[in-house]
């Protein structure tokens, strides 16, 4: 099964080369390998939490990811949720984008499709961002107002003991990331019918050794 194509469209100041903003489902294991690897090399930074390609076809299978490619299928830019809590509200992350194509804009523009998808799945529950020094301007940018770390649930905190930057045993705990409510965002543009993406999309597998920029 084609995965759905979620929208697209054609940016004249990105020299008219089409994107697609994508669904994918399991059948994208390629695109799930590139995931995969763009946010381990954004762990190794410190920046992000790495994900296995079996995560992130778990994303696919639940509908929980976007991704934008290019006219001939090339993983450009990614995100996802990343968490979901026991109070409802659910988390935005691995937020990546190919190295040579930053500065783009895909990286908001495939974070403001998905929170328009989830707005759409899940109209009565909080979305959240923890935002680091990169993506932070990009949270900002789809509306996301800055948060109190009081505000969060306190599972938020569970995937601590991965990152890199966690404090040495006895030192005091500070979370390094600005929490960001993404809840009240609005689509500023309308948003494609929903269609089948039935053209050949192929990744060669090449853009898993780029770095992950937002």
């Amino acid at each position: 099964m084609s995965p759905e194509l979620f929208s697209q469209s054609t940016r004249a100041e990105r020299q008219q080369k089409p994107y697609s903003v994508v669904i994918p489902d399991t059948s994208r294991v390629d695109w799930a390998n590139t995931i995969s690897a763009l946010t381990t090399q954004a762990h190794a930074k410190g920046d992000m939490l790495a994900r296995t390609p079996e995560e992130i076809l778990e994303l696919f299978q639940k509908k929980h990811s976007m991704v934008l490619v290019d006219e001939k299928g090339n993983l450009l830019s990614h995100a996802g949720v990343t968490f979901e809590y026991p109070d409802g509200s659910i988390e935005v992350g691995a937020v990546c984008t190919n190295e040579g194509e930053e500065g783009n804009g895909f990286g908001k523009e495939v974070v403001a499709e998905l929170l328009t998808h989830l707005k759409q799945l899940y109209p009565n529950r909080k979305i959240i961002a923890l935002a680091n020094t990169a993506s932070e301007g990009l949270f900002k940018k789809v509306g996301g107002v800055k948060m109190s770390i009081s505000e969060l649930h306190r599972d938020v905190f569970n995937a601590c003991k991965d990152c890199l930057r966690k404090p040495a045993e006895g030192e005091k705990f500070k979370c390094c990331d600005t929490p960001y409510n993404l809840t009240n965002f609005i689509q500023k543009k309308p948003v494609m019918e929903t269609a089948i993406f039935s053209s050949p999309a192929h990744v060669n597998g090449k853009n898993g050794a780029n770095h992950a920029k937002i």
